[in-house]
């Protein structure tokens, strides 16, 4: 009993302590390059995601990180990278935390946002970028569970905190509707796809 509690303590201080860093360093250009280089833990849910494309169209992965939606993404027309980091030449450089928005050069049929969405300080300011550029939307993200610790989300560097209800009301405000939800994860029930298409398609 008492060292379940030493480890819940140490726990705490340690989510604590990520969370302090996670508010004052802003984005975690470190961990973010390191992703570009290896296949993200996450793969699996970029898999889910590829297999929702419909083949012969044009996808915008913002996000794109090592790229590896590149590789599961089968017969579309054309996939434009974009991420902090330059993993190959075609990636269009953006960072939404310091306002460091590419030119994209035409209005792509999807968007693909694999986890990025809880790192963004300014959900709205990236809405408006991703519907700007693009005519539909596969996001993902981990909704906040009833009763779940807001610091303990810092601590894993995530900067924002919807449940399912508020991503929906934030992405209906952006002229969105989510046309499907899927648990991506069966053993992580927050981690949650969205497809999305506009109001008015």
């Amino acid at each position: 009993m008492k060292q379940r509690i030493l480890r819940k303590l140490d726990q705490l201080v340690f989510s604590k302590g990520r969370a302090l860093m996670t508010v004052l360093r802003g984005t975690n250009l470190r961990r973010w390059e390191k992703n570009t280089r290896e296949v993200p833990s996450w793969d699996s849910r970029n898999r889910v995601i590829a297999a929702l494309v419909p083949p012969g169209i044009t996808v915008l992965d913002v996000g794109a990180g090592a790229q590896t939606m590149r590789q599961h993404l089968k017969q579309i027309a054309l996939y434009t990278p974009c991420d902090l980091f330059p993993t190959t030449p075609d990636t269009l450089i953006c960072d939404f935390n310091r306002g460091i928005l590419p030119r994209v050069p035409s209005v792509h049929d999807l968007a693909i946002c694999s986890g990025i969405l809880e790192y963004v300080n300014d959900p709205d300011a990236f809405f408006k970028f991703v519907t700007a550029n693009s005519k539909g939307l596969i996001l993902s993200y981990n909704v906040l569970l009833p009763g779940e610790s807001r610091i303990e989300r810092l601590g894993k560097d995530w900067v924002n905190n919807f449940s399912l209800e508020d991503i929906r009301e934030l992405t209906g405000r952006h002229g969105l509707r989510v046309v499907k939800e899927i648990h991506s994860n069966p053993q992580i029930w927050q981690e949650m796809v969205f497809v999305l298409e506009p109001v008015s398609g």
